[in-house]
């Protein structure tokens, strides 16, 4: 965990978890402050990091806007808790946005991150049919090809 907020309804931090907020902070301009949402990797306000957004909005008793929840993942996590697995030479393991966007891939570059691959076989074919199953398919990411197991 990167870290968790508590924004009011005009983006303003009044709970963080972070050591330092900067003075006249805003957020309200952010994608994640309008919705229940799991963003593209943003970099950090804060602390420079490259994190995932996740959000929640906050209601008041009668229903009206009050702020955001906000929890961020370090994008480190992953490349560290993914570091630990041996990948064979054609392995990719990549994690996508329902939306085409990727969070987070192995063994590609960080240019790699929030890269739109819609238009791949992945989301063309294989996700548009099946919300589970195995398929082989040359990835955007690479010029070798992959299998690959698809869990709705």
């Amino acid at each position: 965990m990167h870290g968790i907020f508590i924004y009011d309804s005009a983006g303003h931090c009044l709970v963080t978890t972070a050591d330092n907020i900067p003075k006249n902070a805003n957020n309200s301009d952010r994608e994640y402050f309008k919705e229940l949402f799991i963003g593209s990797v943003i970099r950090s306000r804060t602390t420079d990091d490259l994190i995932i957004p996740v959000s929640m909005r906050l209601n008041n008793p009668d229903g009206s806007f009050a702020g955001v929840l906000l929890a961020t993942i370090s994008l480190n996590y992953f490349k560290l808790y993914y570091g630990y697995y041996s990948m064979g030479d054609t392995d990719i393991l990549a994690i996508l946005l329902s939306d085409g966007h990727i969070l987070y891939g192995r063994p590609f570059d960080d240019s790699q991150i929030n890269r739109d691959i819609s238009s791949s076989t992945l989301f063309i074919e294989h996700l548009k049919s099946s919300t589970s199953g195995t398929a082989t398919f040359t990835p955007p990411l690479t010029k070798l090809s992959a299998s690959m197991v698809i869990h709705g």
